[in-house]
C-alpha cells in the first residue's frame, strides 16, 4: 500500500474512533442530564408538598353592634403546626336598588403562629359592617371554628361552617 493511502487509511481510523468517542460522551451527557433533572423535579415536588397550606374562610359575614366574629383553630396532632390568619374588612358601597358593592377598607395578616399539640389559638374580628376570616395551616387536620359573639354578655349568637378549602380558587 502506498504511504499516502496508508495514511488516509489510519487518518480515517483514527478519526472513526473519535467521532465514537464523540457520540459516547454525547450519550452519556444526555443521560445524566436527564437523571438530574428527573432527581431534582422530584425533590422540588418533595419541597411543593411540604410547603403546601390549607385553607379555611368564613366567607363575607355581616356583624351588628357589640359583635365579633371569632375564629378558632384547635390543634390535636402529632408535633406542632402553624397556623396564619388574615381578616378583611368591608364597608357598604353605592347601592344600585337593593344591590349594594361592598368595599374592602382594611386587611390584616398575622403569623404564622407556632401550636403545639393539644392547644389552640385564635383571633377576634372586629369590623363594623362586615367581616372575613381566612385560617391557613401547614396541617389539614387543625380543626377551625368561627362563631359571632356578643361582647356584651359573651353569649355565642351563631356558629360558622368552615370547610378546609383545599384546591378551591381563593
Amino acid at each position: 500500500m502506498p504511504a499516502d493511502r496508508e495514511a488516509i487509511f489510519l487518518y480515517g481510523q483514527e478519526k472513526g474512533r473519535k467521532m465514537k468517542r464523540s457520540i459516547a460522551s454525547a450519550v452519556t451527557l444526555a443521560v445524566s442530564m436527564i437523571l438530574l433533572l428527573l432527581v431534582s423535579s422530584d425533590s422540588s415536588t418533595q419541597a411543593q408538598l411540604r410547603g403546601k397550606l390549607f385553607h379555611w374562610d368564613t366567607g363575607v359575614v355581616a356583624l351588628g353592634p357589640n359583635q365579633v366574629l371569632r375564629i378558632t383553630g384547635d390543634w390535636n396532632g402529632d408535633g406542632d403546626t402553624t397556623v396564619g390568619f388574615r381578616e378583611i374588612k368591608y364597608g357598604q358601597g353605592a347601592c344600585n336598588g337593593a344591590v349594594c358593592k361592598l368595599v374592602i377598607i382594611g386587611t390584616t395578616t398575622s403569623g404564622p403562629h407556632n401550636v403545639p399539640a393539644g392547644e389552640g389559638i385564635s383571633l377576634d374580628l372586629v369590623a363594623t359592617t362586615y367581616g372575613r376570616g381566612i385560617v391557613t395551616s401547614n396541617r389539614r387536620d387543625v380543626q377551625v371554628t368561627a362563631s359571632i359573639i356578643n361582647t356584651l354578655t359573651g353569649d355565642t349568637v351563631s356558629h360558622i361552617i368552615m370547610a378546609n378549602t383545599e384546591g378551591d380558587f381563593h
